[in-house]
């Protein structure tokens, strides 16, 4: 009864008890869910947990960057710590029908990739060797603005003059590239990458790799391949590759390094 005679003298102050209670639970429980997702969660592609990102790096210069394709070229043939090894670079179209004009960001990548992620077009397919080069990939954001997957599906899209058909319309909350260093967000269309395009840029670096380390092939094991390959190169061009060696990261820790401090804040 005093207790009873207590809470009735006081309500206001065991109210407000009760909701900070409830809020802190609450707000708890979404920051962990939040964590969760973002932090502990496989990447959503098949073996997710073994997909690394390949740069180039100097010893000189802290920090990564982007590969130029001859390099690219020497990774994939020389490197074998990789079950799945492809390669993409930004790009940026002019789509001019159908619908109004607009701006897209796109990815240019090689076939090999799309198809090793386990990821499928909710409508459609991916992109294979073999379809040749002027066929596309789009994004459910795309597809909804050019009205709807059904009605887009088997089109002709026409970016910068050039007309490609839509083989696919990727679901919702499908990203490739996923980020890191010189890479774009919010794509809306991936083409297949022409080697013959790619074969004239010797000498930008504009290609990033994604590749998929090979069951029982450890991390370290798999750095210490791509270093390897980079002394490689270097040695045979050192005028070109001053300082030159590779870095890998876990693709998902390129995913989460510039949100993760804020969420364990949080957390």
């Amino acid at each position: 009864m005093r207790a009873w005679r207590s809470w009735k003298n006081a309500r206001g102050v065991a109210l407000l008890a009760a909701t900070a209670l409830a809020v802190g639970i609450g707000s708890t429980t979404a920051i962990y869910t939040v964590v969760h997702t973002v932090l502990l969660k496989p990447l959503p592609y098949r073996e997710g947990e073994r997909f690394v990102a390949l740069y180039a790096a100097s010893f000189s210069e802290p920090g990564v960057s982007s590969l130029n394709y001859p390099d690219v070229v020497e990774f994939a043939r020389r490197t074998h710590s990789f079950d799945v090894f492809g390669w993409f670079r930004n790009d940026q179209f002019n789509l001019t029908s159908p619908g109004r004009p607009e701006h897209i960001g796109g990815i240019d990548l090689t076939a090999g990739l799309a198809n090793s992620l386990g990821v499928n077009p909710v409508a459609g397919r991916w992109f294979r060797d073999g379809d040749g080069y002027a066929v596309a990939v789009i994004s459910s954001a795309l597809a909804d603005r050019l009205g709807g997957r059904a009605r887009i599906l088997g089109q002709s899209l026409a970016l910068n003059t050039r007309q490609y058909t839509v083989l696919g319309v990727m679901p919702p909350w499908f990203r490739l590239p996923v980020g890191g260093p010189g890479v774009f967000t919010g794509n809306d269309i991936w083409l297949p990458l022409d080697p013959r395009v790619a074969a004239r840029d010797t000498l930008s670096g504009i290609y990033l790799i994604y590749a998929r380390r090979k069951p029982g092939v450890t991390f370290a094991a798999a750095q210490a391949d791509v270093k390897a390959v980079a002394s490689q190169i270097a040695r045979q061009n050192p005028a070109g590759h001053p300082a030159y060696t590779a870095e890998l990261d876990d693709l998902r820790e390129v995913v989460t390094r510039e949100i993760r401090p804020t969420l364990l804040l949080l957390f």
